[in-house]
């Protein structure tokens, strides 16, 4: 893993710019919504969760990265390296998934403050509903990275066809893009199977005054993040078989 640690830190010094302004912008979102609080109520909690949105950067910037090697030329050193390419590829995803999750880390922990503040008279959307801190973290984990996954996948399987196909790489990357989404929604209805306790999660929130345990069904969240994986092991794979210095 040494290797691999290696170059994770070198894609992560290359982006730093990029992922400090990401963090930095998602922390004074939340600090803003914050000091709002008392003068907007509950609708200064859309302001703090909009940087949710950034996930939808994350491709971009994966693709940007596997470019910007390109650009400067310093393919020929990563490629040449006694180590399998994958590995390259896994350090440019791990290093956009850290700037993912630092945005949801920032973004959750505002909501959090947010929403522990609320009084009844700010909450009666809810019907006397008390959310807890633990649900907001967890669900909200779960579905933004689930997608990141996704999303991150899409653009994985984008970059290793690249490398298979030399020609016409913008067409070959919407018609892998148009791919992965139909095989995607072709098989939720058939892999989002009952998974038990496994495809829920027990709420720690009290909805409605009722003493019954509520519960959220997470089966699809499951099956999207896997799906994610998937495609990030196809699109790695691809590059590890077809990479080569251009």
């Amino acid at each position: 893993m040494r290797p691999f640690a290696v170059l994770y830190l070198k894609e992560f010094k290359d982006n730093l710019n990029t992922v400090a302004l990401l963090w930095v912008a998602t922390f004074a979102i939340g600090l803003y919504a914050i000091s709002q609080q008392a003068e907007a109520g509950i609708w200064v909690s859309i302001l703090a969760a909009s940087p949710y949105m950034g996930v939808l950067i994350l491709p971009f910037l994966l693709a940007q990265s596997f470019a910007s090697e390109i650009k400067a030329q310093t393919n020929y050193q990563l490629l040449a390296l006694p180590i399998a390419r994958w590995q390259v590829g896994l350090s440019k995803v791990a290093v956009v998934v850290t700037a993912g999750s630092g945005i949801w880390l920032f973004t959750t922990g505002a909501i959090h403050w947010l929403a522990i503040g609320f009084d009844e008279s700010d909450m009666t959307f809810l019907q006397g509903s008390k959310l807890q801190g633990i649900d907001i973290w967890v669900l909200s984990g779960l579905g933004y990275h689930a997608f990141a996954l996704l999303l991150l996948g899409i653009a994985c399987v984008m970059e290793g066809a690249k490398q298979y196909i030399k020609k016409r790489r913008r067409l070959l990357g919407l018609g892998v893009f148009v791919a992965c989404f139909w095989v995607y929604f072709k098989f939720t209805g058939e892999l989002s199977i009952d998974l038990g306790d496994l495809g829920v999660y027990s709420l720690e929130s009290e909805f409605l005054h009722s003493d019954e345990p509520m519960q959220a069904p997470i089966a699809g969240l499951l099956y999207t993040g896997v799906m994610g994986i998937g495609f990030i092991a196809i699109g790695l794979g691809l590059y590890d078989r077809f990479a080569e210095v251009d």
